[in-house]
């Protein structure tokens, strides 16, 4: 019996605020999890799944299907105050934005400091990533931690000695001018402030260094007594080993998993988060591609995706792919509304660029669009058309020609808040400075008369189509 099962036996309690929906039933078989859908057949996760059909009791449905095979699972769905569906105990994580390390401040990044918690509330967060650091001493201390690309990140000035980092000495040091707090006072802090919910990152350890980090803070939050504040921490493993070293000193209510770059063994990742009860997988922002959000959400599970700094565009889409929460520096909650004031389904231009100096134009200017040279020394078809943003038309055919090259396709450029973007294979918007060819944000290559998908945009924005020539 897996571990997974076993924990299905412990005390289902509703929390407050939630409607209950029904049950969604699963099964496992020898090789993964399958869902009861709506056809009348059982299908393991996928992006194209049919809908699970939606049982009131398990009666009901004990009484239509009896071929289950192994005994099946029920997992309740509920509806948040804002109508989203979450499954029961998992409303921590309808909470859009998480700030990491307690989120930014003053420009910077990697806090994990007091000072930068209470500006995170300031700013509306009530989700919060922090980093648990060990000193030699056997004390847990809220810090990215204090190797020499720590210190980078932290604005600690390193010393080779660092690897001995006793308790008092890192106490006696501030991370970005501030103070560093211990367990204890986050601990102490959590308990005065309901409202808030933390996930905590460890970093990639196992064995003997992970069990005494766990034991040290269930020390410093006072053991089973305070469950409750126990029950509001989302715990990420980030191996098989390491969440089972940790859950074999506690179990914990929620843990989260990091894929990585390990995407290639999602379907396994999957099975097994849903034999142990773990309820989130973490994804790199880059490679959170739509199918495989759907494929996870589909699974019940819940994407985080990590790590957001400010742009906004890229946020809202991973957030419209399905995304549950965006582990961000600098995003906030009201930033999200006002850009969805600004960006939506809206009209826009497509701009034609000959990707070089020397290419030569065969385009015609007709109804006020215009061929003219920009800044680069390029051609550009200045197109005044009006596409509407319904997903339906096409690119025109290039008109470009470039001497002894031929045209391999369209890349797409954009300005958003002052800045040049790419549209890239990722299926998001990246700056030059973070175009890596294969992974997955190298720019996306349109064929020429490919259709436009529907896209977010400002009103009236242009989409400059860059001419790729081999």
């Amino acid at each position: 019996m897996s571990i997974f099962h076993k924990k299905q036996k412990q005390k289902d309690t509703k929390q407050p605020g939630l409607q209950f929906l029904g049950y969604y039933v699963r099964r496992r078989t020898d090789r993964e999890w399958e869902w009861y859908c709506t056809d009348g057949a059982w299908h393991p996760a996928a992006a194209d799944m049919p809908e699970k059909k939606m049982w009131q009791t398990k009666e009901e449905f004990e009484a239509q299907v009896s071929d289950s095979g192994k005994p099946p699972v029920y997992d309740k769905q509920w509806a948040d105050t804002e109508g989203r569906v979450c499954s029961l105990g998992w409303q921590m994580f309808s909470n859009k934005l998480m700030a990491h390390a307690f989120g930014g401040m003053n420009g910077k990044t990697y806090h994990n400091t007091k000072e930068a918690l209470l500006h995170g509330v300031e700013n509306g967060y009530q989700y919060f990533e922090a980093d648990l650091s060990y000193t030699t001493d056997g004390r847990l201390v809220l810090c990215h931690g204090w190797t020499e690309a720590n210190c980078r990140h932290t604005g600690l000035a390193w010393q080779p000695d660092f690897k001995d980092m006793t308790y008092r000495r890192i106490r006696s040091m501030k991370v970005h001018g501030n103070p560093v707090m211990d367990a204890r006072e986050f601990a102490k802090w959590m308990k005065q402030h309901k409202e808030y919910t933390f996930e905590i990152d460890f970093h990639n350890i196992s064995g003997r260094d992970v069990k005494k980090r766990i034991q040290a803070l269930l020390s410093d939050f006072g053991g089973k007594k305070n469950q409750d504040l126990l029950d509001r921490l989302l715990i990420q493993a980030y191996s098989r080993r390491m969440f089972e070293d940790m859950d074999a000193v506690y179990h914990f209510k929620h843990y989260q998993y990091l894929v990585g770059e390990n995407i290639h063994d999602l379907d396994n990742i999957i099975t097994y988060a849903l034999d142990h009860g773990i309820c989130v997988l973490a994804l790199r922002m880059n490679l959170a591609k739509p199918a495989l959000v759907r494929k996870i959400r589909n699974a019940g599970l819940y994407v985080m995706c990590y790590t957001v700094n400010k742009d906004l565009a890229a946020a809202q889409k991973l957030l419209d792919s399905g995304v549950n929460t965006l582990c961000t520096d600098f995003i906030t909650e009201e930033m999200l509304l006002n850009n969805k004031e600004r960006m939506g389904k809206h009209p826009f231009y497509v701009y034609y660029n000959s990707g070089a100096k020397d290419a030569k134009s065969h385009y015609a200017p007709e109804d006020g669009s215009a061929v003219e040279r920009v800044g680069s020394g390029n051609w550009e078809y200045k197109d005044q058309t009006v596409w509407e943003n319904d997903g339906k038309r096409s690119l025109q055919k290039c008109r470009y020609t470039l001497e002894g090259k031929t045209f391999a396709g369209w890349k797409l450029r954009v300005r958003v808040d002052g800045k040049q973007l790419w549209y890239c294979t990722d299926h998001m918007y990246h700056g030059s400075g973070d175009l890596k060819p294969g992974k997955g944000t190298e720019p996306y290559l349109f064929r020429d008369g490919e259709v436009i998908p529907e896209w977010t945009l400002e009103h009236g924005m242009k989409l400059i189509m860059v001419a790729v020539w081999e």
